[in-house]
Formats: structure tokens, sequence, C-alpha cells
């Protein structure tokens, strides 16, 4: 009949977990790696969210409300004049611009967006509000496009909506 010797089953045996064994631990190494790859990447994605909230919470916060601010003010002008009857003229409305010697934000516009257009060849909506936000607050800058849109002075892709960052601003020539 036939015999097992168990010396040799269990010399078979034993080389086949040390292999196994090795293999083991090549696989572990293997997935440390990766995972130290992943944590890395991790890492820079969240410092990455860490600055985009940060800017977030410092430039667009405070631009989106005074954009509301404008908006709900624009409206409520409309909403009166149309009640009242009044004109829609805004030199009539805006108070800051009655004064003697305050900012007239109108030719601020017309020359800003003169000169970008002269010297880059167009005027985005971004490049028109960083270079008047020393001046003027987001919203007012807004407001007085809005306004010399209807005025038919300036149009931008979106009008009569409110431009997107990139939209290219133009003058539109005078009738």
């Amino acid at each position: 009949m036939f015999t097992i010797d168990f010396n040799t089953v269990s010399f078979v045996l034993s080389c086949l977990s040390i292999f196994i064994g090795f293999f083991a631990v090549w696989q572990s190494r293997e997935y440390k790696n990766e995972s130290s790859a992943i944590n890395k990447a991790t890492r820079k994605n969240l410092e990455d969210i860490k600055v985009h909230s940060v800017i977030i919470s410092q430039y667009a916060i405070p631009e989106l409300k005074a954009y509301g601010e404008s908006m709900r003010a624009l409206i409520y002008e409309q909403k009166i004049s149309k009640e009242q009857g009044i004109s829609n003229s805004s030199e009539e409305k805006d108070p800051i611009r009655n004064k003697k010697g305050t900012k007239d934000i109108s030719n601020d516009l017309v020359s800003e967006i003169e000169f970008l257009t002269t010297n880059i060849g167009k005027t985005t909506s971004i490049e028109l509000f960083s270079r008047l936000k020393h001046k003027y607050d987001f919203g007012s800058v807004l407001q007085e496009l809005m306004i010399m849109n209807k005025q038919k002075k300036v149009t931008w892709k979106e009008a009569p909506n409110a431009p997107d960052a990139l939209s290219e601003i133009k003058l539109l020539p005078e009738e």
C-alpha cells in the first residue's frame, strides 16, 4: 500500500509557510507604502481646503454680503420708484453723489473700463472690482454697473443679470 512519510509532508508544509510569510511581509510593505502616499495626498488636500476656507471667510463672504445688500437696495429703490412714479435716475437716489466733493463711482467705472480695454484688450469684471476695491465696496460697484446697464452705458454677456467673475464688460456707444 501507500505510506505517507510525515517528515516529507512537514518539510513541504514548513517551506510553504515560510514562502507565505515572506509574501505577507512583502504585501504589508506594499500596503504601507500605498497608505503613506495616500496620507500625504490627503494632508495636501486638507491644507488646500484650509487655505480656501480662509480665503472664503476673509474675502468672499464680505463680498457676498455687500452684493446682497446692494441688490436689496436696488430692488427696494425700484419698488419705491414704481409705487411713487419717480424717475429712475440714479443721481436723485444716491445721496453720496449729491454731496459736493464726494466720490463719483460712475465716472471711475467708465475710466477704469476704458483703461483696461486700452491696455489689456478687454475688461473682466474681476479685474474691474479689484482695481476699484480700494475706493468702493463690491456692492456699490455692482449696483452701479447694474444701473449703468439699465441706462445702456455698459453691457456684459449675462446682462441684465449680475456679471460672472470673468465676464467681459464693455462700454456701449452713447446715443
